[in-house]
């Protein structure tokens, strides 16, 4: 990841709210992020992924719940950790959907998506990054449903 995952967040919040001290806090945790890429103390494996904390930074600053943040996060390295066994218990959903054309998966998909992100607009009252991160992560997970179908479902059983 480049210095971009840095500094576009900073400029967007910059850009929405116009509030010059929680900037320079946020720009003084994007040079912290960036000086820890250099630091050896840091795992290699990890560092790819230390600017997409800036992006947390933001969400947070914006008032998303940080709580459900790490609730989504948790889902997903528990559903990375099963991904074998959650490949072959959606074979049946992957027969339905190869039944599919193409661009009625991708409609269903864009449908499905505008309904999700019009109710949880709905619901937000007053929790709005929130609600727009929740509405994000379960659009993307019905489209990704909708949409990908692994190319090795009906040989292994899931993706390797």
């Amino acid at each position: 990841m480049s210095i971009w995952w840095l500094v576009v967040p900073t400029l967007i919040y910059l850009f929405l709210t116009h509030n010059v001290l929680n900037t320079v806090v946020l720009a003084a945790i994007a040079v912290g992020l960036h000086v820890a890429l250099t630091r050896p103390e840091v795992p290699v494996s990890a560092k790819p992924y230390v600017p997409l904390l800036q992006t947390v930074a933001v969400f947070v600053f914006f008032g998303g719940n940080i709580v459900v943040l790490g609730i989504v996060v948790a889902a997903g390295a528990a559903v990375y950790s099963q991904r074998d066994a959650l490949f072959r218990a959606l074979e049946p959903w992957w027969q339905i959907q190869q039944r599919m054309s193409p661009t009625t998966r991708r409609v269903i998909a864009v449908i499905a998506s505008l309904i999700v992100g019009y109710w949880f607009g709905g619901q937000a009252s007053g929790n709005e990054w929130t609600y727009t991160f929740l509405s994000m992560v379960i659009a993307t997970i019905i489209t990704f449903l909708l949409v990908f179908t692994p190319p090795s479902h009906s040989t292994s059983g899931g993706l390797t």
